[in-house]
């Protein structure tokens, strides 16, 4: 699924070494990240980013570049280039595509996985809290299904969780975890992968026209069991 960025698309970050132990060569690890920040930051970007520990025999090696990024220290440096993605976010409604050109959506379904929720947060953010939008915006309902694997990894849920109660009329959350909760901990939401039903019942509308529009950034195999629904 296309990721949608809101102000200055992902930046694409190299600078760890993406060569195995073995070898004698050193290649460049690069990888595209979403600023949670936007154009009110000058001069900087802030990036989440989750640290992933090698996991063997799934993962053996972890992450490359998000292992790079947590043993640097300050007054290291990294090559960045940018802006990059398929999508942004302009304003009122109006996206560009990268191909496809510009297009107005009057509502978004927002479907995320794990850290694939930073382009997804950054359109919210703009839409709701930045001033991309006015009064008379196009873009008038908005709504996120957000999976994790448990409640311990949901990224971003306390900007979340105020925005569906400051801008109830406009936006609404809906979370789904793998694992149950822990004993005692209060869960209102999904347990469970995101399927056709949840996404039907959170949509913003019940009725999707042209001008109704889903997006979708996840891992893999969010995206495509997403793609099948």
């Amino acid at each position: 699924g296309a990721a949608a960025v809101a102000g200055p698309p992902a930046a694409a970050v190299a600078g760890a070494p993406a060569a195995a132990p073995e070898a004698t060569a050193t290649a460049l690890c690069g990888r595209a990240y979403t600023p949670v920040s936007a154009d009110e930051l000058k001069g900087h970007v802030d990036l989440l980013v989750r640290v992933y520990r090698p996991l063997p025999p799934r993962f053996p090696r972890g992450g490359i570049m998000s292992q790079h990024f947590d043993s640097l220290v300050l007054g290291d440096t990294n090559e960045v280039r940018g802006p990059t993605g398929e999508i942004e976010y302009l304003g009122d409604g109006a996206f560009k595509h990268q191909e496809h050109g510009r297009f107005v959506a009057k509502s978004a379904l927002f479907i995320g996985g794990g850290t694939g929720i930073t382009p997804l947060y950054s359109v919210i953010r703009s839409a709701l809290t930045l001033g991309y939008d006015g009064a008379n915006t196009a873009l008038t309902k908005m709504s996120l299904v957000y999976g994790n694997s448990d409640t311990a990894n949901i990224l971003c849920r306390k900007e979340l969780d105020a925005w569906a109660v400051d801008y109830k009329r406009r936006f609404s959350l809906w979370y789904t975890i793998d694992q149950p909760p822990p004993d005692g901990e209060k869960w209102d939401y999904s347990v469970g992968f995101i399927d056709t039903e949840m996404l039907r019942t959170r949509a913003p509308t019940d009725a999707p026209g042209p001008a109704d529009y889903a997006f979708l950034r996840g891992p893999p195999p969010n995206d495509n069991a997403c793609n099948k629904t």
